[in-house]
């Protein structure tokens, strides 16, 4: 049987929800970490980003749950950017500015490739080194951004064969870190003639499995502390 070995981010741990190291009066205690997008909406790329600000920056849950009506920067600077995108949608361009009102505080890589490989490697390189990486892939239903929280590998090889998603358009994942998972090597399904090909698959806690291919990583940094 093949050994595998699951790593997540740092400072992030699964009690019955996944929480996260967040700054208190008296020290540090342990948010609630994972957001719900709306139905409506189309914002799980503000959302994402709000997840790796709270990993990284340690933003109380209760600040972030305010970013619509905040007069706390550099919180306002980022809703007054995203607020114009909240319904219709990002691309990378748009997470980098997210990521850029908070000054040298945070910076953002972006990687356009659709390599699972090179999407791999590179996620898994960001969470060992304490970053946040973030996910863009597709469907023949939706263009989509997710948090990676983790990812999989087997005992022995050098590249992941999974990624762990704490996804927003999903549930709260109940005792596991994780509520979406995508494999990194393609399906042995034949596409459809004629249509896009999607050869890799998401598999969501909820049941749901999407065919699905990638598109791009956001990997954001601390820089400074917070």
């Amino acid at each position: 049987m093949t050994a595998l070995h699951h790593v997540f981010l740092h400072g992030v741990r699964a009690d019955t929800e996944v929480r996260y190291q967040a700054q208190a009066l008296r020290g540090i205690r342990y948010d609630d970490l994972h957001h719900q997008q709306s139905r409506i909406d189309a914002s799980c790329g503000l959302l994402s980003v709000l997840q790796a600000i709270m990993v990284l920056c340690g933003t109380p849950r209760s600040q972030i749950e305010r970013v619509a009506t905040t007069k706390r920067e550099p919180l306002r600077s980022l809703w007054a950017l995203a607020r114009n995108e909240y319904f219709e949608g990002t691309d990378e361009s748009e997470l980098r500015r997210y990521v850029e009102v908070f000054g040298p505080q945070l910076e953002c890589e972006v990687s356009i490739t659709s390599r699972p490989s090179r999407i791999g490697t590179l996620a898994s390189t960001a969470i060992d080194a304490g970053h946040v990486p973030l996910i863009r892939f597709e469907s023949r239903k939706f263009d989509h951004f997710s948090m990676v929280v983790g990812y999989e590998s087997e005992v022995g090889q050098p590249a992941p064969r999974a990624l762990l998603l704490l996804d927003v358009s999903e549930s709260a994942p109940w005792t596991a870190f994780h509520n979406g998972r995508i494999e990194l090597q393609a399906s042995s399904r034949p596409a459809r003639k004629g249509s896009t090909t999607f050869p890799l698959t998401c598999h969501y806690l909820s049941g749901e499995t999407w065919p699905v291919k990638l598109k791009s990583l956001v990997v954001i940094k601390r820089v400074r502390p917070p």
